[in-house]
């Protein structure tokens, strides 16, 4: 068998069906540019007809950060979000809270926004299923979508949709299924989940599915009362993260958000340290007593410390003497 098909012109489509003309990358056609509903520091997220995932421990504001991006799209502008268009439509579909949590959420938006909080308006609904059974909610969200046709859909949360959240074959067909919606109705999906207790990973195979599929990955943490939400995984630019807390009446409020080193980062400020306690201005050190020394404060092996110490001299934070003796450059360190 001739395994390169020499004889085959790939060029001609009539050498293929219909199925796989359908779903073959054209490269002399021109595809449209990736549509962002959300814009923050000129950098695009919430990607029109893709799946978003959202993820925190229980009660650590995951609905108070979808509460803040859908005001972002209403108003235009807040939260340090920009919104990209006008009239966005969106449909928030909560399948765990109560009927009264629901509609708490939605007066929240309402009042975000300057709508008011006793009357419906065109661009927002909210649904309720919690008392649904789990076989009717894929059913009744896609018929909501059909006829309410949203830009944006809050599921939350999508767990509820399967029986079985380790089940990999339900969530193969959750996952699935959330996609085509996507595609068949252009819609975005911001799909809330649960983190495992243990760790911050999505639960179960339904969220190791969503994290396959989905273009990006939002983890909102709690500090005391301070939340503040990353995006973890992102398919595109990343966008920075932002901090809020809630003010007296329930509403979030942005705080200035300090950026968390990265685990390099760490562990270059955790060198600098240790040579700083091992090492003073104007007192040169032998070798085998800095090893020792740098041994001792840091916890590490010697010959760790001997690999710190080189690193050290590469960049300059210290200097070997004529004497032999190695001085510590303040100067030199990184800040």
């Amino acid at each position: 068998m001739d395994v390169h098909c020499k004889d085959t012109d790939f060029s001609d489509d009539t050498q293929f069906s219909s199925i796989v003309i359908s779903r073959r990358i054209d490269l002399s056609k021109k595809y449209p540019d990736i549509k962002f509903l959300l814009k923050r520091n000129n950098a695009g997220c919430l990607p029109l007809g893709e799946i978003i995932a959202l993820k925190a421990k229980a009660k650590a504001g995951k609905t108070t950060t979808e509460s803040i991006f859908e005001t972002a799209l209403k108003k235009g502008n807040f939260m340090g979000f920009q919104s990209t268009s006008e009239n966005i439509k969106s449909l928030f579909i909560d399948t765990e809270q109560s009927v009264l949590s629901t509609a708490k959420f939605a007066k929240r938006v309402h009042r975000l926004v300057g709508w008011s909080e006793y009357e419906n308006h065109p661009l927002f609904m909210a649904l309720n299923l919690r008392a649904d059974e789990t076989t009717n909610r894929p059913g009744i969200i896609e018929q909501a979508i059909k006829e309410y046709r949203p830009h944006v859909v809050y599921l939350d949360g999508v767990k509820d949709l399967l029986f079985d959240i380790n089940s990999q074959i339900e969530a193969t067909n959750i996952v699935n299924f959330l996609l085509r919606l996507t595609k068949e109705y252009g819609c975005t999906l911001v799909c809330v989940l649960h983190e495992n207790k243990a760790d911050a990973n999505l639960r179960g195979s339904i969220g190791s599915e969503l994290l396959n599929k989905c273009a990006e990955c939002w983890q909102v943490k709690k500090d005391a009362d301070v939340f503040e939400a990353q995006q973890t995984e992102c398919r595109n630019q990343p966008v920075e993260g932002f901090s809020f807390r809630l003010d007296a009446f329930g509403m979030p409020e942005p705080l200035e958000i300090e950026p968390t080193a990265s685990k390099a980062e760490q562990a270059l400020q955790k060198k600098v340290e240790n040579f700083k306690c091992c090492m003073k201005p104007h007192f040169p050190i032998p070798y085998t007593e800095l090893r020792k020394v740098y041994a001792e404060t840091s916890g590490l092996t010697e010959k760790t410390a001997e690999a710190h110490i080189s690193y050290a001299i590469k960049h300059g934070w210290i200097e070997r003497q004529a004497n032999g003796e190695y001085l510590i450059r303040p100067l030199r360190l990184p800040l």
